[in-house]
C-alpha cells in the first residue's frame, strides 16, 4: 500500500512541475512574440498535436496495456515485441504525416486559411509531428514497465524545460520560426531520452524481440483511435479554430 501511495504522490507531483513548466514556456512565448505571433505559434502548433495523433494510431493505451500484461507475466519476447511493432507503425505513420505536412504547408496556411504568414512556422511545426507522436508512446511504454518518473520525465516535464531554455535564443534569431525551432529540437531531445529510458529500463531483461501480431494490436487499437482524435486533438482545439476562422 505504501508503494502505491508513493507512486501516486511522485506522479502527482510530476504532473503538478510539468504543468507549472508548461505555463511558464506558454507565457514566454505569448511575451516574445505578441499577439499575432502566439496565434500563429499555436495554430501550427494545434496540426502538430493532431497529426501526433493520427499518427499515433491509436495505440497510446494499447502499448501501455499489452506491456503491462506481458511484464506482469514474465513475457519479455513479448514486451520487446509489441514496443518494436508499435513504434516501428507509429513512426511509418507519423513520419509520413510530417512529410505531408511540410510539403502541403503552403496550401494549408494560404488556401485553408488565409494566412500566409502562417506558411513557414507551420512548415518547420509540421516536422515535430514524428518525435512527439514517438515521445507520447514511449512515455506510455514506460508507464506499463512501472517506470512512472520516467514516463512522466517524458511526457510532461522534457519539451517545457528544454524549451524553456532554447526559446530566448532562437526567438531573437528566427522571430516565430525561432520559436518553433525550439519546440522541434526539444521535441527531438525529449524522444531520444525516452528511447534512453526504454533501454535502461529492458536491456537488464532477458530475452530478444518476438515477432509480434500486426492483427492483435490493430484489432485493439482501432476503437481506441477515434476516441482519442476526437478527444486529444478535435475537441481541445474547436474554440481556437472557431476564433481564427472568425478573425
Amino acid at each position: 500500500m505504501n508503494e502505491v501511495a508513493k507512486g501516486t504522490l511522485l506522479a502527482f507531483g510530476l504532473k503538478v512541475i510539468g504543468a507549472g513548466l508548461a505555463f511558464i514556456f506558454n507565457v514566454i512565448i505569448a511575451r516574445l512574440l505578441g499577439a499575432e505571433g502566439v496565434g500563429l505559434f499555436f495554430l501550427a502548433l494545434s496540426f502538430t498535436t493532431i497529426g501526433s495523433v493520427i499518427g499515433r494510431l491509436g495505440l497510446d493505451n494499447t502499448l501501455l496495456r499489452f506491456i503491462a500484461i506481458h511484464m506482469a507475466k514474465g513475457e519479455i519476447s513479448q514486451v520487446k515485441g509489441v514496443y518494436l511493432l508499435g513504434m516501428t507503425m507509429a513512426s511509418i505513420a507519423s513520419g509520413t504525416l510530417a512529410l505531408l505536412g511540410f510539403w502541403l504547408s503552403p496550401w494549408i496556411a494560404i488556401e485553408i486559411f488565409d494566412k500566409p504568414t502562417l506558411v513557414e512556422p507551420l512548415k518547420w511545426m509540421s516536422l515535430a509531428i514524428l518525435p512527439f507522436a514517438i515521445l507520447n508512446l514511449q512515455a506510455e511504454s514506460l508507464k506499463g514497465l512501472k517506470c512512472i518518473r520516467d514516463a512522466l520525465l517524458v511526457q510532461s516535464i522534457g519539451i517545457p524545460i528544454v524549451g524553456i531554455l532554447l526559446i530566448f535564443p532562437l526567438t531573437k534569431l528566427g522571430g516565430v520560426e525561432g520559436s518553433i525551432w525550439a519546440y522541434l529540437i526539444a521535441t527531438i531531445i525529449v524522444t531520444l531520452l525516452g528511447f534512453s529510458f526504454w533501454l535502461k529500463n529492458t536491456m537488464k531483461l532477458e530475452g530478444k524481440p518476438m515477432l509480434y501480431s500486426l492483427k492483435t494490436l490493430l484489432i485493439s487499437c482501432k476503437p481506441l483511435f477515434v476516441t482519442a482524435l476526437m478527444n486529444r486533438a478535435l475537441l481541445p482545439w474547436a474554440p481556437f479554430y472557431f476564433s481564427w476562422g472568425m478573425g
